[in-house]
């Protein structure tokens, strides 16, 4: 996975109403979306994935959102980006 796409990734959350501003330095692969890590709730999320479709040029269906995996923490999120913007 490359560097830029854990780097836009931040960017993204960061870029949500309300996300926890944590250094890049110190995000992780463990570090989560919802609760102690960027702290979005449901609305966060929805913004999070209108911002990603964006950025990325990509469409993410309902049923991927409803999946949540991709969205449980950092490296799941870029993992799923990762992915979804091959071919």
């Amino acid at each position: 996975m490359t560097k830029d796409i854990r780097k836009l990734c931040y960017e993204a959350i960061l870029s949500v109403d309300g996300a926890e501003k944590i250094d890049y330095e110190k995000v992780s692969d463990d570090t989560e979306i919802y609760g102690s890590g960027f702290n979005l709730d449901s609305l966060g999320l929805a913004e999070l994935t209108t911002i990603l479709e964006k950025k990325f040029d990509i469409k993410i269906g309902d049923e991927e959102i409803m999946e949540a995996e991709a969205f449980e923490n950092f490296g799941a999120l870029c993992k799923f980006m990762s992915e979804k913007t091959k071919g």
